[in-house]
């Protein structure tokens, strides 16, 4: 089916809805409109949403991404890692097992 013949009966399908709605009586026809713009609303409220939701996740994704590799940059040069322990280097102690910066440590 090509283009033209599509919006031909598409026009045609437009032109019948409003010749049906025009026979109908009013109460009907005031009830059928409530509910079509309720339907009209509820898609254009969930399409908003969905949109929003996409963008949103996209940016954490792309948060989530730059904290990872600031993370992994960082970690090559400031701590020591044993499989999943970190040892930063002011948990190294001294020669006497004491913190490094010169304070003493407390014995509790």
């Amino acid at each position: 089916m090509n283009a033209e013949k599509l919006l031909a009966a598409l026009g045609l399908a437009v032109c019948l809805a409003l010749l049906l709605r025009m026979a109908i009586g009013r109460r009907r026809r005031a009830r059928i409109d409530a509910r079509l713009a309720h339907v009209i609303q509820t898609l254009t409220v969930r399409t908003r949403a969905l949109w929003r939701q996409r963008r949103l996740h996209g940016e954490a994704a792309r948060e989530a991404d730059a904290l990872i590799r600031r993370a992994r940059h960082k970690r090559g040069r400031s701590a020591d890692r044993d499989g999943n322990v970190v040892r930063p280097p002011s948990f190294t102690g001294g020669r006497d097992g004491g913190a490094t910066d010169g304070r003493e440590r407390k014995d509790h």
